[in-house]
């Protein structure tokens, strides 16, 4: 459900409705057998004492129901959020939304909502989830991002780091003038009868829109891509930049990467000629070939579950957690474990595109996936899953 953060905020203003949210998630996670949760609350502005004790009532509860009941415990995740324009142009809203240090002992990991830097209401075309920095952008990029939570003291075999599947469209101001910084006078136009916002596409249309003779652009320097179809111009990731971010992010040590959404990708494989999930297959062949030799690394396991617009429900593994008097409780784990593969489906794309983009559950392919972050929940003010 797309409610506002208020709910959330009333609830994590008071330790009884932390306790009741905490345990009416314990029951609905097992009710429906899931294995964790991902809470994500986007920017919750001078409300980091909140988040952190919502946090800490969460992961306590978690930690307490294993040693009670003898079952594994439920895997404790949050969305970390990147700047956005529209927001902050700088990185001041992070600071002042997360106590990112405290992540560390509380969650089993962080997943970066490291894409959509730009937006189709911006009067230039850019990419929208450049890897590195460019002479105009020198923090809007996911290595600055990622790297902003290391600062913060998020230790990189926690973070997730977040690729999207979509492509975030403008609308060009002189179809002759197509190059990153073209003027734009608004975003692409609305793909789906009831969208009026427009500025977005799967990358599956995308293949469809190459198909149909568009032109595509790889900048291997900054590392995105860009096609323009007659006066709309579109930047997204394809199979090559997403091998690319993955080398990035392996050689730099994160937990692995999460595709957001499946439905943006070609799950069908109708459109881009190369079977099925292209983009996701891509995360997983690059993630596996050390994977395979037995490497390292910190978290992970696997399996379904679902998401709130203020809970992602999720899955994964080893963990350090903390009660309020910051004593650390550990799952007595020791094991090896693999790159995240995490994926993202919430039916986004059937907004964008109408029925076309409509993808069932049970079609999702067993095998590309370690985690998927699925479905929403609802709060109600005191603190009650719905």
């Amino acid at each position: 459900m797309n409610e506002c953060f208020c709910t959330l905020q009333k609830v994590a203003q008071y330790s009884v409705k932390r306790r009741e949210f905490a345990q009416s998630t314990i029951d609905f996670l097992r009710q429906n057998n899931f294995d964790g949760m991902v809470l994500q609350w986007d920017y919750p502005v001078e409300l980091s004492l909140e988040h952190s004790a919502l946090v800490r009532a969460l992961i306590k509860a978690f930690a307490n129901e294993n040693q009670s009941n003898n079952k594994n415990r439920l895997i404790f995740t949050v969305a970390g959020s990147v700047k956005k324009q529209s927001i902050d142009a700088s990185y001041a809203a992070i600071d002042a939304s997360y106590a990112a240090n405290s992540f560390n002992k509380n969650t089993d990991l962080l997943f970066l909502l490291a894409y959509d830097f730009h937006n189709g209401l911006e009067q230039t075309t850019d990419l929208p989830s450049k890897l590195y920095s460019s002479q105009k952008d020198a923090v809007d990029n996911v290595a600055f991002a990622a790297n902003y939570w290391v600062s913060k003291g998020m230790p990189k075999d926690k973070i997730v780091i977040g690729l999207s599947g979509f492509a975030t469209g403008w609308t060009l101001a002189d179809a002759s003038q197509a190059n990153i910084g073209a003027r734009a006078s608004g975003p692409s136009p609305p793909l789906a009868e009831g969208n009026s916002e427009g500025g977005k596409t799967a990358y599956w249309k995308i293949c469809d829109y190459l198909n149909a003779n568009a032109k595509e652009t790889v900048d291997k320097e900054h590392v995105g891509a860009y096609l323009t179809e007659g006066n709309r111009w579109y930047g997204y990731d394809n199979p090559e930049t997403i091998k690319i971010k993955v080398k990035w992010l392996k050689e730099q040590g994160f937990a692995g990467a999460f595709l957001s959404s499946l439905d943006a990708d070609d799950f069908r494989g109708t459109s881009c000629g190369v079977g099925v999930y292209p983009l996701l297959t891509t995360i997983k062949k690059a993630l596996e070939t050390d994977d395979q030799q037995g490497t390292e690394y910190s978290t992970v396991t696997t399996t379904l579950l679902p998401t709130t617009s203020q809970i992602d429900l999720t899955v994964a593994s080893q963990i350090n957690t903390s009660d309020n008097e910051g004593k650390h409780v550990q799952d007595g784990t020791d094991r090896k474990h693999n790159h995240v593969r995490a994926c993202y489906f919430d039916g986004s794309a059937q907004n964008i595109l109408g029925s076309s983009g409509s993808l069932a559950v049970s079609d999702i392919p067993a095998g590309l996936c370690t985690h998927i972050l699925y479905s929403s929940a609802s709060i109600d003010e005191e603190g009650k899953s719905m």
